[in-house]
């Protein structure tokens, strides 16, 4: 009964082109498997890497592109802050001509600032959630050209991140606490009492600081990694 299993197995491999002495390979899945293990990567640099080592993936990308976007964007292994995922949005939106903004003015009133943390209550905000893809504008030409810039975009946040700890770890920087705890930003400001105070911008004052250690934290975590990925989203949609 074993044998005759077997032989069926085998029989059933040979029609399917696959043999148990063939090396694994995503070509050799159908696409009925492929479509979920690709619609459940984490992120979309992850897509295009695959898409780029296997021809299959790239297949079932162009035949099913909205639905293995959107799953990596609002599925549970997603790695992407939700404002990041909007941005995406957006730029899909915008590749496909079919941008839900009127205007700069309302891109920048009603979208950007409702990215921000401290936005005012009251305030309505446009929100790029998973329904605004559902647009019969967006094209698979958009979507497969934002994976692409998805993963430019994470490689250019990871040099921004790099870059940045260069600096913090040179032995030339020397970083200062304000001698103040609570220094005052918005108040007048002048260096002597009896002079009369003006008002100066914060970036433009000089605070007396005391000398702090330098402690180096490790490679940067998961929160700041999405503020530098975020930046890049935000530069890449104003420019679209």
């Amino acid at each position: 009964m074993a044998s005759a299993n077997g032989r069926e197995m085998d029989s059933l491999a040979g029609a399917q082109g696959v043999w148990p002495d063939q090396p694994a390979s995503l070509e050799l899945l159908p696409p009925e498997i492929l479509l979920p293990i690709v619609t459940n990567l984490p992120g979309l640099d992850t897509l295009w890497n695959l898409m780029r080592a296997s021809s299959q993936v790239w297949r079932v990308f162009d035949s099913h592109a909205l639905a293995i976007v959107e799953g990596i964007l609002s599925g549970p292994n997603s790695i992407l802050a939700p404002n990041i995922r909007q941005l995406v949005r957006g730029v899909i939106l915008a590749r496909s001509g079919a941008l839900p903004f009127r205007n700069l003015e309302e891109y920048h009133l009603r979208f950007m600032r409702g990215q921000a943390p401290w936005t005012r209550r009251g305030q309505v905000f446009i929100s790029l959630g998973p329904e605004t893809l559902s647009n019969p504008n967006v094209s698979v030409t958009a979507l497969r050209s934002t994976v692409a810039a998805a993963y430019q975009l994470s490689a250019l946040s990871q040099a921004c991140l790099a870059s940045a700890l260069a600096r913090l770890r040179d032995p030339s920087f020397k970083p200062m606490h304000a001698l103040d705890p609570m220094p005052l930003y918005t108040y007048e400001y002048g260096p002597d009492e009896k002079v009369k105070k003006v008002f100066v911008p914060a970036w433009d004052r000089e605070f007396v600081g005391t000398p702090v250690k330098v402690v180096d934290a490790g490679q940067p975590s998961w929160v700041e990694e999405m503020r530098a990925l975020r930046a890049m989203w935000f530069i890449q949609l104003a420019g679209e």
